[in-house]
């Protein structure tokens, strides 16, 4: 009797199936790369800053606290135009900071013997990358899906962090082979790679909507 009863009663409807993949997680995973690009680019210099300040642009070594302090307050300024101005607008805001950084960081190695020059370029670095870090994780957060904006936020985060370890590694590496003036080189073409990379990472969000 429990049989026949358990056959006769109706089967429960079946619940939509789930897409097994989210649309916007390619384009997640390629922000992803590149925040690890942009920090392991940033590290890979700012990481032994002090010792480039001091043998490459011939400061006193009691200097070094003040500059960076300077650089600090210049990165606050960027958090503020990264909300104020770029919030809007993080791909724009991504273009010209990657682009205001490299340049910069450029500058500062070119005219390391002409300390006014480099001083004033080493404060605009600090204002273009302060913009950077959240302009990230706000276009990170535009472009996932609420169904998978944990996991977004997760996969970020591990990229940052990797990011600051690998580009500290990568610093110590090159200090150890070539020596520093390798190292700002080497932080620009990273940094143009990480462009090249917002802007394909752009047409592919462009695609995906259109």
């Amino acid at each position: 009797e429990v049989a026949a009863l358990a056959a006769a009663a109706p089967a429960p409807a079946a619940s939509p199936a789930e897409p097994r993949r989210d649309p916007t997680m390619p384009a997640v995973i390629l922000l992803c790369v590149i925040t690890a690009l942009t920090m392991v680019g940033h590290y890979t210099f700012y990481t032994y800053i002090a010792p480039f300040l001091i043998d490459g642009l011939g400061v006193d070594g009691a200097a070094v606290a003040p500059l960076l302090f300077a650089y600090g307050i210049a990165g606050a300024v960027g958090l503020v135009l990264s909300g104020t101005v770029f919030g809007p607008r993080p791909q724009l805001g991504l273009v010209v900071g990657i682009t205001v950084s490299a340049l910069s960081v450029g500058v500062l190695a070119l005219f390391a013997q002409t300390l006014p020059v480099a001083i004033i370029a080493f404060v605009l670095w600090g204002l273009a990358f302060g913009t950077l870090p959240p302009l990230l994780q706000t276009r990170l957060l535009r472009t996932a899906s609420r169904r998978i904006r944990d996991t977004a936020s997760a996969i970020y985060t591990t990229a940052f962090n990797a990011g600051i370890g690998g580009g500290a590694l990568l610093g110590a590496a090159l200090l150890n082979t070539v020596g520093m003036d390798a190292v700002p080189v080497t932080y620009i073409g990273i940094l143009v790679l990480a462009l090249v990379l917002v802007i394909v990472s752009d047409a592919v969000t462009r695609r995906r909507d259109a």
